[in-house]
């Protein structure tokens, strides 16, 4: 078996309750001689949600680790507080690549005092996507149908960067953050943080070229004077057109979204937070407890 020298290389997954999905007919066991662990970054974590919080309250570690992925809760009755119908929910995981062992990074970090050696590429589902060498074969591509509403459960595994988020030519609608509801509205990107979660609908209402896809891409957003991956991941999203022959998606070929905010564009982050609002409806209230 080979060592995985990160445990954001593996395609994203999605595991519910009461279910094992397998990639590809195989299953993945990961070997690691340190348990990974869940942290409840921002639920109901008032006024320090950025903090990883106390061990095994808010930190907890697993013993044993099969799969990687999104682990998604769900309300017991499953009702949405928005009108749009769903037809499907994507998990799009981002998260970093290293050429070399993450325990000699961590071991290094630890000897020198500094921060983390500089990550060789951002990934999304575990892949980094063509705008990296030699990483064409490794590209997450997304089929959707045309005229359908999606679900993205946006999550930011990266280890310390906020990134921003595009699809290009779509407009995306923000409806939850951290697991709480928010008054939905419309945005060019996201900005999200690390250990953030977004959820945003899109519609596939565009008119695609011929090969029916179009570019989604992640990079970060420059915050500090610190060294930094300054570089840009990519997957597509691409459209199932009935009675349609759609060439083959242009992997090697691809611009990245006009609708992607600069990594300097801090006036695109401001103006996105200061959107967040709290749904506050009669059905899904505020809780300040």
């Amino acid at each position: 078996m080979r060592r995985l020298k990160s445990l954001t290389r593996v395609p994203g997954t999605l595991l519910s309750t009461g279910e094992t999905r397998e990639h590809n007919g195989s299953r993945l066991v990961m070997m690691m001689q340190f348990a990974p662990g869940i942290y409840r970054h921002g639920v109901r974590q008032l006024r320090s949600g950025w903090a990883d919080g106390p061990a095994y309250i808010t930190q907890c570690p697993i013993q044993r680790a099969t799969v990687y992925g999104a682990f998604i809760i769900y309300p017991r009755i499953r009702l949405y507080p928005f009108s749009a119908p769903v037809e499907a929910e994507i998990p799009i995981v981002f998260g970093e690549w290293w050429n070399g062992e993450i325990e000699d990074i961590e071991n290094d970090m630890k000897l020198y005092g500094s921060g983390p050696k500089t990550s060789d590429a951002y990934t999304i589902n575990g892949l980094p996507g063509p705008s990296y060498p030699c990483s064409n074969k490794d590209t997450f591509i997304q089929t959707i149908e045309i005229g359908k509403t999606y679900l993205l459960r946006i999550i930011n595994a990266a280890l310390n960067d906020e990134l921003f988020f595009a699809v290009a030519n779509h407009t995306l609608t923000v409806v939850e953050i951290d697991a709480v509801y928010t008054k939905p509205f419309t945005t060019k990107a996201i900005m999200i943080t690390p250990g953030q979660t977004t959820n945003v609908l899109i519609t596939a209402n565009q008119i695609p070229d011929s090969t029916g896809t179009f570019v989604m891409a992640a990079r970060p957003y420059l915050t500090s004077v610190f060294p930094f991956d300054n570089s840009t991941t990519i997957d597509f999203l691409k459209y199932k057109i009935p009675n349609t022959k759609i060439t083959k998606t242009p992997v090697k070929s691809f611009t990245l979204p006009s609708n992607l905010p600069q990594m300097e564009d801090t006036q695109f982050a401001t103006k996105f937070t200061e959107k967040l609002k709290s749904l506050g409806s009669p059905e899904y209230p505020l809780q300040c407890a």
